[in-house]
């Protein structure tokens, strides 16, 4: 007849609630690259607000200025569309979505 097996003598210890788990990399590379690169649109644009604050509103430079902002907001979306598209891509990749292509 088997003995019941001891109780183990090691005691737990106890989970502390207040941290978070560490990052496991879950960006895909397309990913980190598209979000690089909002983060620096993101960066360009603040410095452009700032230089466009300091200008008269109707200056030559003003003008220069909100063109470059409407193309920094153009490029901010096509950055966007690619990382919705590789998130997309993951997903299908590790099968929560279908591909629906």
């Amino acid at each position: 007849m088997p003995r019941n097996p001891q109780p183990s003598k090691r005691r737990l210890e106890p989970v502390s609630l207040n941290v978070c788990s560490p990052s496991q990399g879950y960006l895909s590379p397309e990913e980190e690259n598209a979000l690089a690169m909002m983060r620096k649109i993101k960066a360009d644009v603040a410095d452009l607000k700032k230089r466009l604050a300091r200008l008269a509103p109707d200056s030559r430079e003003a003008e220069t200025l909100r063109r470059a902002l409407e193309k920094a907001q153009a490029e901010w979306k096509t950055w966007q569309a690619r990382r919705e598209e590789a998130y997309r891509a993951k997903m299908v990749f590790l099968g929560h979505q279908r591909d629906e292509k």
